[in-house]
C-alpha cells in the first residue's frame, strides 16, 4: 500500500478517536456520525504532519514509541469511558463499541506515537562536537529524564490528585467560586490547558495538565543539569545527579502529581540556577537583556506559582543585592519592582476583583 494511503487512513483514524461520540448511542453509526468541516481540516492537518514521520524506511523512533502511546491509548479510552458512566459498557458493551474502541486505540496510538518518535529520532540524530563529548547538551538531558520518568504516565492517569488539586479543578470548572486559598495563577495555568482539552473528555484536559507539567519538570531538571557542566561541576557527579533525577521514584512520581507544589518546586530550581549564575558572574545575566528578561518572568512564576513563594523571592533578592554591590542598581530595581508586583496583587487585584481573600495559613504552610 503506498505510504500517502497508510499515513492518510491513520490520519483519518485520529480524527475518529479525538471525534467519535462513543456516549451518543450503542449502534456503530451514531457512534462514527463526527465527520464535517472541522474533522475533514484536522484530517489534512493530521496526514501532513504524520506523512514526514510514518511508514519511513529505518524509522527506529516510529517503533520504540509504539508501546508507551499504546498503554497511553488503552489508559485515555478506558478512563474516559469510567469517567462518564463507572464502567466498560462504552468501550466494550457491544460489537459496534468494541470496533469504535478498537479503531480509537490505533487512532490515539498514532497520535501519541507521532509526538514521542518526533523525540526519539531527535535525540538519535544528536552528533557532539568535539568540545561536547563529555557532557550531553540539554535537549538530550531532557529526553533521557523525560524517557525515564515516561512510565509514570500510564501508571497514574490521567494524573495523581489531591484536595487543593481536585478544589483547584473544581474552579476550573466553575463548579466553585475562585478563592485565594489555591495560587491564582497555578489554578490560570491549569484552567489553560484543561479547559480546552476537556472537549475530548475530562480524563483528557487531565491528563494534558500531567503531561504538561512533566514535560518541563524533566527540562528544568536537565537545564539544571547542564548548567551544573557549563560550570565545571566534576563529571562523576553530573551523572550521579542525572541518575537520581531520572530513575528515583520520587521525582519521578513528583512529576504527575498536579498541584502548585510540583510546579513551585521545578521554578524555585531555575530561580536557584540564576541566583548561583549572578553570584558567580552578574554580568552573564545582568547585561544581557534576554537573560535578565528571562530572571524576571522566573522570579515572577516562582513568586505566584504558590501563595508564600515571595516569601522565598525577595528575601532572596534583597540579599542578592546587598552581597554584589557592584550589580546594586540592576538587583535593587528587580528587587523593587517584585515588592511593587506583590503589593499590586494582594492590594489592588484582589480587592477589586472581588475574589476571596486565602487564609494566612497557606502563606505559611500551616494545614
Amino acid at each position: 500500500m503506498n505510504t500517502k494511503i497508510k499515513n492518510f487512513i491513520t490520519a483519518l483514524l485520529t480524527t475518529i478517536a479525538l471525534r467519535a461520540d462513543i456516549f451518543s448511542g450503542t449502534g456503530l453509526p451514531k457512534c462514527l456520525n463526527c465527520f464535517d468541516a472541522v474533522s475533514a481540516l484536522l484530517t489534512f492537518v493530521l496526514f501532513m504532519l504524520y506523512d514526514k514521520v510514518f511508514f519511513k524506511k529505518r524509522s527506529f523512533g516510529a517503533w520504540l514509541a509504539v508501546v508507551p502511546s499504546l498503554i497511553i491509548a488503552l489508559c485515555l479510552i478506558f478512563g474516559e469511558s469510567f469517567d462518564k458512566t463507572n464502567s466498560s459498557i462504552p468501550v466494550m458493551g457491544s460489537k459496534a463499541a468494541l470496533i469504535v474502541s478498537l479503531l480509537r486505540l490505533i487512532g490515539f496510538t498514532a497520535l501519541f506515537s507521532f509526538f514521542f518518535t518526533l523525540g526519539i529520532e531527535k535525540a538519535l540524530s544528536v552528533r557532539f562536537r568535539r568540545k561536547d563529548r563529555e557532557s550531553l547538551p540539554f535537549k538530550s538531558l531532557w529526553l533521557i529524564v523525560f524517557l525515564c520518568h515516561l512510565p509514570y504516565l500510564p501508571g497514574s492517569f490521567p494524573g495523581v490528585v489531591f484536595y487543593d488539586t481536585l478544589w483547584q479543578l473544581e474552579e476550573c470548572v466553575g463548579n466553585m467560586p475562585l478563592e485565594c486559598n489555591n495560587p491564582l495563577l497555578s489554578t490560570g495555568v491549569m484552567y489553560a490547558v484543561f479547559k480546552p482539552f476537556s472537549l475530548l473528555g475530562n480524563n483528557f484536559g487531565v491528563f494534558m495538565i500531567t503531561l504538561i507539567q512533566a514535560a518541563a519538570f524533566s527540562a528544568v531538571i536537565a537545564f539544571a543539569l547542564a548548567y551544573l557542566a557549563r560550570i565545571g561541576v566534576k563529571r562523576y557527579i553530573r551523572i550521579g545527579l542525572l541518575a537520581l533525577y531520572a530513575l528515583c521514584p520520587v521525582f519521578a512520581g513528583s512529576s504527575v502529581i498536579i498541584g502548585k507544589d510540583t510546579n513551585y518546586s521545578f521554578m524555585l530550581m531555575l530561580f536557584t540556577v540564576f541566583v548561583i549564575e549572578i553570584l558567580r558572574k552578574p554580568e552573564n545575566i545582568l547585561k544581557n537583556r534576554p537573560r535578565t528578561a528571562a530572571f524576571c518572568v522566573v522570579i515572577f512564576l516562582t513568586m505566584f506559582l504558590r501563595n508564600n513563594g515571595a516569601h522565598v523571592v525577595i528575601p532572596t533578592l534583597l540579599l542578592l543585592a546587598l552581597v554584589k554591590r557592584s550589580e546594586i542598581k540592576k538587583l535593587g530595581l528587580i528587587f523593587l519592582c517584585a515588592v511593587i508586583a506583590f503589593n499590586l496583587f494582594h492590594k489592588v487585584l484582589i480587592p477589586v476583583t472581588g475574589i476571596h481573600k486565602g487564609s494566612v495559613r497557606e502563606m505559611m504552610s500551616v494545614p
